[in-house]
């Protein structure tokens, strides 16, 4: 086994974000905040952004509002209109696009340079408790601190990974998630990332 060094420095390219007034992802108002949110940060970044959703309806929900409202002077590409390869290369060289995907997203996008300049997570991306292996993990005792977190950071790192692809890169990091500074886990969140807390 070999955990190696990242060969970039993350503390300086990466920004993250959190922004004031942030709601718990697991709160019933949360949808509407998360894409006013995502609106805010792609005219502010003016595209150049990989939003990731924890699941599809989060995702259309974000795309055919903004899509609707927004007539952003860029293009929004989302899953499923296109292979994802396909979406991928249209992302990558058009520098003001902006992609939409859900956890099929969450790795195998490896976009360096301007075009990636934000990756937007709408929240935390906890295993779906629907799933029947899931379900019958959760049953174990304190199965929520030895699996269902570190299963959840494990998915945060892939998909923030997707940030910076090389060493000349610059990120923001945005997770619209509120539980990242109010939960009792949030030491382990903050332990697992080299982000600085301003």
């Amino acid at each position: 086994e070999f955990i190696g060094e990242s060969p970039f420095n993350l503390t300086e390219q990466q920004l993250w974000y959190l922004p004031p007034g942030a709601i718990e992802g697991n709160k019933k108002e949360f949808q509407e905040y998360f894409v006013r949110e995502t609106e805010n940060i792609l005219n502010a970044t003016k595209g150049g952004g990989l939003c990731l959703f924890t699941s599809y309806s989060n995702l259309r929900k974000a795309y055919e509002t903004l899509n609707r409202r927004l007539r952003m002077p860029f293009e929004m590409l989302r899953q499923g209109d296109a292979p994802k390869a396909q979406l991928i290369k249209l992302f990558a060289n058009d520098v003001d696009s902006s992609l939409f995907g859900t956890k099929y997203f969450f790795a195998g996008v490896d976009v360096p340079g301007p075009s990636l300049r934000c990756v937007v997570i709408d929240k935390l991306p906890f295993a779906m408790q629907g799933d029947p292996i899931i379900r019958k993990i959760s049953k174990r005792p304190r199965s929520f601190y030895t699996f269902s977190i570190p299963n959840m950071i494990m998915t945060l790192k892939q998909a923030i990974g997707r940030g910076v692809r090389g060493k000349d890169d610059k990120c923001v990091i945005a997770i619209l998630d509120n539980r990242m500074s109010s939960a009792s886990y949030k030491a382990v969140i903050n332990e697992s990332f080299s982000y600085k807390k301003t």
